[in-house]
Order: C-alpha cells, then sequence, then structure tokens
C-alpha cells in the first residue's frame, strides 16, 4: 500500500475517534472498511501504535467507556498531523483531476502564491536537518532588500505559515535562532561538515507559545478580546492558537489567548478591524487604539 494510501487509513481513524464519543476498536473498522479500505484488527492496532510513536498522536483506550479518545493535552504534534491529512488530501484531489483530464482543473480554484522559487529546495534543507549538516546559502531581507551569505548554519526546522515555507536556523557557535523565508534562500550548499543537536533541543516548542514567525522572548500573557458574535464560526473553524477559548458572558462574546504577544497577533487584531476589541492586556489594548488612530488619519478621520 502506498504512503498516500497508509496516511488515508490514519485519517479515517482519527476521524471517527474525533466525531464519536469513545467508539469501540469494532465500529472503528467498520467505519474504515465502509470507505472500500481494507484493515484487520492487527492492522488497526500497528496504526494506533504509528500514530502515537511516530506522529505524536495518543490515542488512548478508556477501560471503562470500553473506546477510544484523543489525548490532545499531550498529543504534542496533533496539530502537525492534521496538516499533514490535509495535504495529503490535497494532493489526492490533484492526482485524481490529473488522472481524469486537465480539464477538470477548472472546477478547482488552489489559492497560490505568486512566486514558486525556493520550494524546489525543501527536501535538501529537509534531509540536512535530519543528517545535522551545516549548510551555508544567501538570503535576502524584505525589509532591507539587502542580500546576505550565511555561512555554517545548523538547520533545525522547517516551518510553514501562510502558504510559505520558512527554514528556522542557528550560526555555529551562537544560542539564538533566526527565521529565513524559503523563496528567498539562493546558492544553498550543504557542507561536510556535521553539527551536534542537542537531545533536548525542541525547536518546534519555540513557536507554541506564539502566533506565525517572530519569535518573542517576552512573557505569556492572557488576551482577552470582545468579539462580533457574527465572526465567533470564523475563529472556531479556523482558530488563532492552541490555547484559544471562546465563551459568552453577560450576553457579550469573548476570546481567549494565553501567548506570547507579538508582530503576527497584532497583524491578526488589525485585520478583523471593528469586529473585535482588546480588554486585555492594557498595553495591547491601547497599541492596538493607537494603530486604528495613525488610521484613521491617513483618510483625514
Amino acid at each position: 500500500m502506498s504512503l498516500q494510501a497508509a496516511i488515508k487509513r490514519l485519517s479515517l481513524i482519527i476521524d471517527k475517534v474525533s466525531r464519536s464519543h469513545y467508539p469501540t476498536k469494532k465500529e472503528i473498522l467498520k467505519y474504515v472498511r465502509d470507505t472500500g479500505i481494507k484493515i484487520s484488527d492487527r492492522t488497526l492496532d500497528r496504526d494506533i501504535e504509528k500514530l502515537r510513536d511516530e506522529f505524536g498522536v495518543e490515542l488512548i483506550y478508556d477501560i471503562p467507556k470500553n473506546g477510544y479518545y484523543i489525548d490532545k493535552e499531550n498529543s504534542l504534534e496533533f496539530s502537525s498531523f492534521l496538516r499533514l491529512i490535509e495535504l495529503n488530501e490535497t494532493a489526492d484531489l490533484i492526482t485524481t483531476s490529473l488522472k481524469e483530464g486537465k480539464e477538470n482543473f477548472k472546477y478547482i480554484d488552489f489559492e497560490t502564491s505568486s512566486d514558486f522559487k525556493g520550494v524546489q529546495q525543501l527536501k535538501d534543507l529537509y534531509k540536512a536537518i535530519l543528517s545535522c549538516h551545516y549548510i551555508s546559502f544567501y538570503h535576502t531581507n524584505y525589509h532591507t532588500d539587502v542580500t546576505k551569505k550565511f555561512f555554517n548554519m545548523e538547520p533545525y526546522l522547517l516551518k510553514e505559515y501562510q502558504n510559505r515555507w520558512y527554514l528556522v536556523a542557528r550560526m555555529k557557535g551562537f544560542k539564538n535562532f533566526i527565521t529565513f523565508g524559503v523563496d528567498r534562500i539562493t546558492h544553498l550548499e550543504i557542507n561536510d561538515e556535521k553539527f551536534t543537536r542537542a537531545d533536548d533541543m525542541k525547536v518546534h516548542e519555540l513557536f507554541s507559545e506564539i502566533i506565525g514567525l517572530v519569535y518573542s522572548t517576552s512573557d505569556v500573557e492572557e488576551v482577552l478580546m470582545k468579539v462580533d458574535e457574527k465572526q465567533v464560526k470564523y475563529f472556531e473553524s479556523l482558530p488563532w492558537h492552541e490555547s484559544q477559548d471562546i465563551f459568552i458572558k453577560n450576553g457579550k462574546t469573548f476570546m481567549r489567548l494565553y501567548v506570547r504577544p507579538n508582530f503576527e497577533l497584532i497583524q491578526k487584531i488589525m485585520m478583523q478591524g471593528e469586529f473585535i476589541e482588546v480588554l486585555k492586556p492594557e498595553w495591547l489594548r491601547n497599541k492596538i487604539a493607537q494603530l486604528h488612530l495613525n488610521t484613521a488619519k491617513k483618510y483625514g478621520q
């Protein structure tokens, strides 16, 4: 069975457990088989182990309830796995469309970026991360429009954000990490020399308490916002952060996050305009208010 088909099977298992209330093994097997995919009891056991060991998804059997559930709190890679499923489904859609003829593409409108540059070297960057090889490359800064060469960089993580890929790396001998847009990396070289990655270095956790890419060393704060009830469904379907909590109090709708405030958070708040009001922290409320005043002035208000 192809990897794509195997991921499809895993996604069906996750879908059944997520949608049902403690489904039994028999119910999970039936759900997968009803889609036309063959699966045995032994295969299901192996898939559950694979989800836990390879994808970090804690699929737990609850003895009193005689069924399975997902321990999302301890499934550190759960969101990444869901993204993998999404990519797999997209790839399956594209493959099916190609088999049925290019004419069918007029019925699908993918979100595309204006530049495909950089995607071709994702595989090389990924290999360098896995093998712990130093890399060197040129990178262009969008803000300064300056191109600079970076030598002996330790690649640690590939991160996707808003339909673009980024490399998280650090310079040899330094502790701080730098984020590079892959589409702005050129002349990539994988060096022969290797570096030693610390066993306790989990770079993805640096981004677990922020939104986006701009890592902040500030403290985690409660960000409380009053939101327009008409926008709630959008916030629920596309959460801003894993800590997001939406609740109603005294007839008003609120959204709470526990994050390290950064540039991307401010951007997301500003994009909502009049549909969101920051209540906490006070400094962020004042900053957003000032940004709105600055915008109003540009329109002569």
